[in-house]
């Protein structure tokens, strides 16, 4: 959101939003119309199933918007894992979900891109955790999955033996690592505000 005015209307939000969400579940007010035509919460998705939400009322109203802080969000180390396969594999559920209704350009082509790093991150989260593909074969298998060296090895290690799986993924998190000089950072907690955000017909 820009910095002025502090409050405004946010017309045809949805690719905006796609692209960078500026507020949490917590900041939202919605007229109950709202949800009976764009409908609840997605269940299928395990995270993100609030973002699919506001995509969807993006798609179809405006947002009122307000940058006052109105709640704070705690984020600690018992937060719910956002980095295990499922989480990895919702979150590229989520854009493939919304992906058609995006226009060609930038935001289409960045969403896209992430996409693609989050699918390289699956195939890796698998081989830690010893699991199959099976689970996430529509996914590994889409038409838009990257061609990079990085996300062919990591499909061919799924083809081996499960022991090895978890030493591969060790290793390519430890040259990540080493690459971006700084090990992975742990935030016992962190509060910080968040704008409340409120959606009106845009019809």
């Amino acid at each position: 959101l820009p910095p002025q005015p502090v409050e405004a209307l946010f017309r045809k939000p949805f690719p905006a939003v796609m692209n960078y969400m500026p507020t949490g579940t917590p900041c939202i007010m919605l007229r109950t119309e709202v949800i009976q035509q764009v409908g609840v919460f997605d269940t299928d998705l395990h995270i993100g199933e609030d973002w699919d939400l506001w995509y969807r009322i993006g798609k179809k109203f405006d947002y009122a918007y307000t940058l006052d802080g109105m709640t704070l969000v705690r984020n600690h180390a018992t937060n719910m894992i956002k980095s295990d396969s499922r989480a990895i594999g919702d979150k590229i559920k989520l854009i493939l979900k919304h992906l058609p209704d995006l226009p060609d350009g930038e935001i289409r082509q960045e969403q896209i891109r992430r996409m693609r790093a989050d699918m390289i991150l699956l195939q890796e989260q698998l081989l830690r955790e010893k699991r199959s593909r099976n689970d996430f074969a529509s996914l590994l298998d889409h038409q838009l999955v990257p061609h990079s060296k990085r996300f062919k090895l990591g499909k061919m290690m799924l083809k081996l033996p499960r022991f090895i799986g978890p030493a591969y993924a060790a290793i390519i998190r430890g040259v990540g690592s080493l690459q971006r000089g700084a090990g992975i950072r742990h935030v016992d907690a962190q509060i910080v505000p968040s704008p409340n955000l409120e959606a009106i017909s845009g019809q």
